[in-house]
């Protein structure tokens, strides 16, 4: 029989994949090109910042988080799913998350330690009156942190005169995939854009054994390319059609409980590099959290 905690953290999980449905749905509506976002961030940066308030805010919060669990349980939950993922002998997932706060405000000892130990996010008093001084600090902080992968993610243009607070994340993933695709082997392919346009791009490609899988309904091909460790995969999904992504997006419900299974397949694979910074105000307006302001960089 599963325990009490057990049952708790798969319900964590579930209200977890309902936030990653609408953090995607959202950042599609007002993301016409390609983007990355890392729900699983901002879903830690916003825990602590629930986890530490109270009253209509902490109430406007949960809403967003689809919060089920009592809030004494909440850093434990938070506290093993980032200790699952932080495994620096494996591959490099730096997440820097951190709650800045105006500067004469006092945040709690204990509160500070469990951003730190259980929801991976640093508390920093700023003096947001002085905005280049705090858009350097915030930036230099984050860059050190990312080993200088990412230099710049907030802005003098993103700190008013009544801001107050401000949740900043970061994430770098590095990782190495554990069936190599050997460098001999990659070739220009042509690759089809949304407007049906073409290109010539460098693909990777091999034949190996990989989950793979055909959905016929939502007209979609998948496949999962585990990164070393197996705790991590891409999950890339093609549709039958040049102009099939609009369909799957619509589904994305139905993408995350695809199932897989072994088999032997012919991969290629484009090489591509993305990065994205965006602002997540529009979607915590929607539920009336506009004490917040929230700004994430993924690469």
């Amino acid at each position: 029989m599963a325990s009490k905690y057990t049952r708790w953290f798969e319900e964590f999980s579930r209200k977890y994949e309902e936030f990653v449905i609408n953090v995607y749905k959202e950042v599609a509506e007002t993301h016409i090109n390609n983007f990355v976002v890392c729900p699983l961030s901002l879903h830690a940066l916003l825990g602590y910042t629930y986890f530490c308030t109270t009253g209509e805010t902490a109430q406007q919060i949960a809403y967003v988080l689809n919060l089920t669990s009592s809030r004494g349980r909440l850093p434990s939950l938070f506290q093993d799913r980032i200790s699952f993922l932080m495994d620096p002998s494996r591959y490099v997932l730096n997440n820097v998350s951190a709650l800045c706060v105006k500067r004469d405000f006092e945040v709690k000892d204990t509160y500070k330690q469990i951003g730190t130990n259980c929801f991976g996010t640093k508390v920093h008093n700023i003096n947001f009156k002085n905005k280049s001084k705090s858009v350097k600090q915030i930036n230099k902080w984050i860059e050190k942190k990312t080993c200088e992968r990412i230099q710049k993610i907030i802005f003098e243009t993103d700190i008013h005169s009544h801001t107050r607070a401000m949740l900043i994340n970061a994430i770098c993933f590095q990782g190495r995939w554990r069936l190599q695709f050997r460098k001999e082997n990659t070739k220009k392919r042509r690759f089809f854009l949304r407007n049906h346009a073409e290109v010539q791009t460098d693909m990777m490609e091999t034949t190996d054994y990989f989950n793979y899988s055909v959905n016929r309904d939502l007209q979609a091909i998948f496949l999962e390319v585990p990164y070393e460790g197996n705790d991590i995969t891409m999950t890339l999904v093609l549709p039958m059609t040049i102009d099939g992504l609009s369909t799957l997006e619509d589904n994305i419900e139905a993408i995350l409980a695809q199932s897989h299974c072994l088999r032997r397949v012919y991969v290629a694979i484009p090489k591509f590099r993305i990065k994205s910074s965006m602002q997540f105000q529009s979607m915590l307006e929607k539920v009336n959290t506009d004490k917040l302001t929230i700004a994430s960089y993924v690469c």
